[in-house]
């Protein structure tokens, strides 16, 4: 009998173990870190999968700090199997369900290839880690004389956006890039100085003053 309290014990304490790891790993992927906000999908997984994990490791923990154990053999076997099965259920569902963009990975919305008017630099407007506490933008910039890449952050008030419309998927036609872009690089009197506009991003636009020598941005707007 003790060999099989063991056995049993054993089985039990490792699927607590694999539950609270997998309630963990929901909790810290779902808010990437607590860095955004649950969406609605992701609170019906919490009301339906990962309440009930929390439920059972409770349960579990409690049952076995008071020492208890089943002395019918039947009940044995036929609560190890449910055990086994609710630990397989809780633990695919939580670690599958877990977006890693944004927490493990960032991830990335990207405006349309743009050249300024002088034909002098190739520009994209990047917003990475988009709605969550963690956002940043950033101007992915390339001389196209010199072929030199700069990455000029841009503090843009992403909090602002309240969404990002849908945009037409070609890249290749003017009049699409126009109606569509986030962003406008014009050059200025001063050969190195170039103005960034935001387009479609927020009601109000923002202006920034960019000096492409010294690798500065200024908000002006």
């Amino acid at each position: 009998m003790a060999k099989i309290k063991i056995f049993f014990n054993t089985i039990w304490i490792t699927a607590i173990v694999i539950v609270t790891l997998s309630l963990i790993w929901f909790l810290l992927g779902t808010t990437a870190f607590f860095k955004r906000g649950i969406d609605l999908v992701t609170t019906v997984y919490y009301l339906w999968i990962w309440i009930p994990a929390l439920l059972f490791t409770s349960i579990s923990i409690f049952l076995l700090k008071k020492g208890w154990f089943p002395k019918s053999l039947t009940v044995q076997i036929g609560l190890i199997l449910v055990i086994i099965i609710l630990t397989i259920f809780f633990s695919k569902n939580l670690f599958s369900q877990v977006n890693t963009e944004g927490w493990l990975h960032e991830t990335s919305e990207k405006d349309f290839f743009q050249t300024t008017k002088d034909g002098k630099y190739k520009y994209q407007l990047e917003l990475i880690n988009l709605f969550q506490r963690n956002a940043r933008a950033q101007l992915n910039v390339k001389d196209l004389a010199t072929s030199e890449a700069m990455v000029l952050s841009i503090d843009i008030k992403l909090d602002d956006i309240g969404a990002i419309l849908p945009r037409s998927e070609n890249e290749t036609i003017e009049e699409e890039i126009l109606l569509w872009r986030w962003s406008e690089l014009n050059p200025t009197d001063v050969a190195t100085v170039y103005t960034l506009t935001t387009i479609n991003l927020t009601s109000n636009q923002e202006v920034f003053e960019i000096n492409m020598t010294e690798k500065t941005v200024r908000k002006i707007k």
